[in-house]
């Protein structure tokens, strides 16, 4: 360029893409002056809505040139966008001759210091990458720079909450339109919740409350992001049970929130969450037949994602060290539970069968975490939970007074099956004492298939026969159907 500066744009798209997906500008005109922009495809549509930066016509010109070298490609929405007229205040901006095509003479933007002397004067944009940020995107940094002037660019509170709204931004790559919507929606409470420190009980010792906020904030569904929403995505960050693509089976997920609030799996739920996320419990929906890299096999599908038609495959529950090298090349253990749900488990299974397989699931997840309490959290093989070692052996010696049985489903059937039958009977919304029995089969049948349940001596075929035709009477009603 003539001053001496240069300007590179860099496109962006996936291998399997039939047009780019994104252009990233990177400019650099001397010391202290280099700026940066990430345009994806989906922000250019959103600014040609309203069209307000300054860089959509040069941006635009770039997008069709890339199109039409790589991919052959001439889109009759190019033409349409260089015809826009821009909104655009000239107080914010310095605008650097670049190019003209007869119809629009191009120059890059880069943004003064007009709209974002409150950002720039806050102390929170001090690192290169994001002065170089602000320079680059002057719509959405002159929104944030209007938070801080309408709330108090003095007020530490302000600038805490701005420097998570200014984070989430830059990460998010989050648009104008978003940006504000965040403010908007949950600026004010977030103002709210780091001035009282209400959110400081619960972060780790090494985590404050801002960068706490920052996290849960970092991916939100922005358009309609609410105070609701913030709150529930700040439980969920530190929910140390997690629920993981039951978005695709809300069915699922509400029979799972109504077992963990009854008896026995309540007690468990609370016992993981004391734990605060040293020995994680998984719940996963497995929706697309290949959501989880070793556990999606385990489930048996057919070559087209079919279901087996055996009954076991419903759920995989396994625990795990969690190990891995960090960045320093020392091994890091976080061990979890984990509990994977077939992706035909939402159609072909009741409420109350669901919740069975939950029950049963989630004893075995109880029983990893004896095994995490006893090894007194040092987990790093997954030998360490076999029911043949001499750890388990040691726990269920000091749980039942003998070690002669340490087989899981063995365990269920000598100690609890009872109390299994008991919750779903509850969760079923029962009342009459009389009615337990009904739901004892749903128990056994998941122990062991019905000849090896008479064979292994948990039942004789005259109790199974009756336990069987009890159950047939029982109508889910769990509230989620």
């Amino acid at each position: 360029m003539d001053n001496g500066g240069s300007i590179v744009f860099t496109p962006i798209f996936k291998e399997s893409s039939d047009k780019i997906n994104a252009v990233f500008v990177y400019s650099d005109f001397g010391a202290d002056e280099n700026s940066y922009i990430m345009m994806t495809r989906e922000e250019m549509v959103v600014i040609a809505s309203d069209p307000k930066n300054p860089n959509f016509h040069l941006l635009n010109k770039i997008y069709k040139e890339f199109d039409s070298d790589l991919f052959a490609l001439d889109l009759p929405q190019y033409d349409d966008w260089a015809e826009l007229v821009l909104a655009v205040d000239d107080a914010c901006y310095n605008w650097i001759g670049f190019a003209s095509d007869g119809l629009n003479d191009f120059s890059y933007v880069v943004c003064s210091s007009g709209c974002t002397n409150d950002l720039l004067n806050s102390g929170i944009v001090d690192e290169n990458e994001e002065i170089a940020w602000v320079r680059g995107n002057c719509t959405k940094a002159a929104v944030i720079d209007a938070f801080l002037q309408n709330n108090g660019s003095l007020n530490s509170d302000v600038i805490s909450a701005a420097e998570v709204i200014l984070e989430t931004t830059i990460l998010g790559e989050l648009s104008r339109f978003e940006l504000t919507a965040i403010i908007e929606n949950i600026g004010p409470e977030l103002i709210f919740l780091l001035g009282e420190g209400v959110l400081s009980d619960a972060c780790e010792s090494t985590i404050s409350s801002r960068e706490m906020t920052s996290l849960v904030m970092n991916t939100p569904s922005i358009w309609t992001y609410s105070v609701n929403d913030f709150y529930s995505d700040l439980g969920e960050q530190f929910d140390y049970i997690v629920k993981k693509h039951f978005e695709h089976c809300l069915k699922m997920e509400c029979v799972l929130d109504k077992l963990l609030e009854t008896g026995l799996c309540s007690d468990i739920a609370n016992s993981f969450e004391e734990l605060e996320g040293d020995f994680d419990l998984i719940y996963q929906y497995d929706y697309n037949c290949m959501s989880h890299p070793f556990l999606s096999d385990d489930l048996n599908y057919g070559p087209d994602c079919e279901f087996s038609g055996q009954q076991s495959n419903y759920a995989s529950t396994r625990p795990s060290p969690g190990c891995f090298e960090d960045e320093d090349g020392s091994i890091v253990c976080e061990p979890f539970t984990i509990q994977l749900y077939n992706k035909h488990f939402c159609d072909n299974l009741s409420p109350l069968e669901m919740a069975a397989y939950y029950l049963h699931e989630t004893i075995h997840s109880e029983f990893h975490r004896w095994v995490y309490e006893g090894a007194s959290g040092n987990i790093t093989s997954t030998t360490q939970f076999s029911a043949n070692g001499l750890l388990w052996s040691a726990i269920v010696l000091d749980k039942y007074g003998s070690d002669d049985m340490t087989n899981h489903h063995a365990l269920m059937n000598e100690y609890l099956v009872p109390e299994m039958t008991d919750i779903l009977w509850t969760i079923n919304g029962e009342t009459d004492v009389a009615n337990k029995i009904n739901y004892q089969y749903f128990v056994y049948d998941l122990l062991l298939s019905d000849d090896l349940l008479i064979s292994m001596g948990y039942l004789t075929q005259t109790d199974l026969d009756n336990l069987k035709d009890l159950s047939s009477q029982v109508v889910s009603n769990v509230g989620c159907e």
